[in-house]
């Protein structure tokens, strides 16, 4: 079963994972001072997750255990719109045994593929609720420029996420 996957994309990643790391959370946009996400104004009560199929050189992406889905509700979306319609099943994570969730991502991810060359962007997983990264965050891919924008973001990871693979781009 692949992990999720977080993109952060635009010129002040480093300080948007800085303030990220020190919080200690992943938050939806409409919970943050990052509210123009996606062209809203008033952003998205969703946190945007996708399955970690391919690496964006461009976005610093955050990998998570989808062992957080059993802990979360949460929607899988067709595309990118960081809605829910009303006829979208929700999945109760607490309800859900591991082989369960298991099927639902192998699903998700078969249907993901059908888009060829796009299918990391092809469809999306809405989580409302705050996802604490001290429990799920598992590696960190960012280009080695990006990086070096914040000097003090490279020894914040070291120190405060020590199992936290850093993979530089």
């Amino acid at each position: 079963m692949p992990n999720l996957a977080h993109s952060i994309f635009g010129d002040d990643q480093p300080k948007i994972l800085y303030k990220m790391l020190e919080d200690g959370f992943m938050k939806s946009s409409s919970k943050t001072k990052n509210v123009k996400l996606y062209g809203r104004e008033k952003g998205s009560p969703y946190i945007f997750l996708r399955l970690q199929i391919g690496v964006g050189i461009l976005a610093t992406t955050l990998i998570l255990d989808e062992k957080l889905l059993l802990e979360h509700s949460f929607y899988i979306h067709p595309g990118w719109t960081g809605e829910v319609d009303k006829n979208e099943k929700k999945y109760v994570g607490k309800e859900l045994s591991s082989s369960e969730l298991s099927k639902i991502l192998n699903k998700f991810e078969k249907d993901s593929n059908k888009n060829g060359f796009m299918s990391q962007y092809s469809n999306e997983i809405l989580v409302k609720n705050n996802i604490s990264l001290k429990k799920y965050l598992l590696e960190i891919r960012i280009m080695k420029k990006r990086l070096d924008q914040s000097p003090k973001l490279a020894e914040y990871i070291k120190t405060n996420y020590p199992n936290v693979k850093l993979t530089l781009l």
